[in-house]
């Protein structure tokens, strides 16, 4: 999924707007939306576990949940 594309996701839409989004940046395909999207899911997970493992463990003071 391009980049643009993943950025223009927000709450403030319905969920049906965002299907439509993601549907339409792989040209329609909606077998096509769905790697994609697991895809990016797979990222955003191993970002969030970067931030994680990165974070003073002092700063959060235990407000950030412990890795699954």
């Amino acid at each position: 999924m391009p980049e643009k594309v993943a950025k223009t996701f927000t709450a403030k839409r319905s969920i049906e707007a965002d299907v439509d989004i993601a549907i339409s940046s792989c040209g329609g395909d909606a077998r096509a939306a769905i790697p994609a999207l697991i895809i990016l899911l797979d990222h955003l997970s191993e970002e969030l576990e970067r931030t994680r493992a990165n974070t003073s463990r002092g700063y959060v003071r235990k407000r950030i949940a412990p890795p699954r």
